[in-house]
């Protein structure tokens, strides 16, 4: 990511704020967040992401990574 976390921490969740439907700006919010340390909130933000897009297997696996990271 670029620039300080808390600048993209709010790009991010203003992303998803404006297109709530689109799983990718959820993913890229769930990964800054497991970026930031805090995979419990990243772990619940990429399932809402998966919830939009269940055939993405790859995000799958990454949100295994942070359910074993929590």
């Amino acid at each position: 990511f670029f620039g300080p976390p808390r600048a993209a921490l709010n790009a991010f969740r203003a992303a998803v704020e404006r297109q709530p439907q689109e799983p990718r700006y959820l993913r890229s919010l769930a990964a800054l967040y497991g970026e930031l340390g805090q995979a419990d909130v990243a772990a619940a933000t990429l399932e809402r992401a998966l919830a939009l897009a269940p055939d993405r297997a790859d995000w799958y696996a990454e949100l295994g990574d942070l359910y074993h990271a929590a």
